[in-house]
């Protein structure tokens, strides 16, 4: 087995863990995961990222008052990094709000373990009081990877048509398949102010490469806060391991 390390660095922007705590998930096992191989911000690197809204009513995109789009972090935070910007409110009491890019360069057919380490800028302080959860330790940080682009299926099972992913990114503080979670966007701050968090998990995710050798990668929050959450994406790494 050897390395094949990269990480990439946004401008805009598995397995289940069973018997793991948040608190676990915020503090990792390996600390120096090495990322390298990387792509800098820039207004022009935004357009490489999509974003996407799930886990809501569709039509709803207005109510919901959905958005995203490059910016810049609040100075409040310290440092005026570009980044991407993603909104909305959370009026289902479930909304997951996410971003992915392709990634090639990869060779086809062939499987990798990826770790991230995902940066951005929250105002939610972890140990808030809000609206059905925290702001912060009920909003949960995911990262994952797929072989195809993402895509949203419309379930029409209930009352109202609601948008869900075809993915797996399991539900709220749960991964799935396809997703991993890092922790929540709780701060360590007691005022909302914006300031920057970063979340690693060095549980890797196994994922297969498709005949061209890409993979789509995947960053998002699961919220269980029944208001607005706006974040700032500032970096995102990942480490790639290809296995024999």
């Amino acid at each position: 087995m050897y390395k094949l390390l990269l990480f990439i660095i946004i401008s805009c922007s598995a397995a289940t863990l069973a018997g793991c705590s948040i608190d676990d998930i915020d503090a990792p096992e390996e600390k120096d995961l090495e990322f390298n191989y990387a792509l800098h911000f820039s207004e022009s690197e935004a357009q490489n990222w999509k974003a996407g809204f799930a886990d809501y009513p569709a039509g709803e995109e207005e109510f919901y008052k959905l958005e995203w789009g490059f910016a810049t972090v609040p100075p409040e935070a310290g440092e005026e990094k570009p980044s991407i910007r993603i909104s909305g409110n959370n009026h289902s009491d479930d909304l997951f709000m996410f971003l992915y890019r392709k990634l090639d360069g990869l060779e086809p057919n062939t499987t990798y373990e990826l770790r991230f380490k995902v940066e951005l800028a929250s105002n939610a302080p972890r140990n808030s009081v809000g609206v059905g959860g925290s702001p912060g330790s009920s909003v949960y940080l995911k990262a994952g990877a797929l072989t195809t682009e993402p895509e949203l299926i419309q379930d029409n099972t209930g009352e109202k048509p609601y948008l869900l992913t075809k993915f797996d990114k399991g539900n709220q503080s749960q991964g799935g398949k396809d997703m991993l979670v890092l922790g929540n966007i709780g701060t360590e701050l007691e005022e909302f102010r914006y300031t920057f968090i970063e979340r690693t998990h060095s549980t890797p995710l196994a994922v297969t490469t498709n005949e061209a050798g890409e993979l789509w990668i995947m960053v998002g929050t699961d919220s269980g806060f029944e208001a607005t959450t706006t974040l700032y994406y500032t970096a995102v790494k990942v480490q790639t391991i290809k296995k024999k």
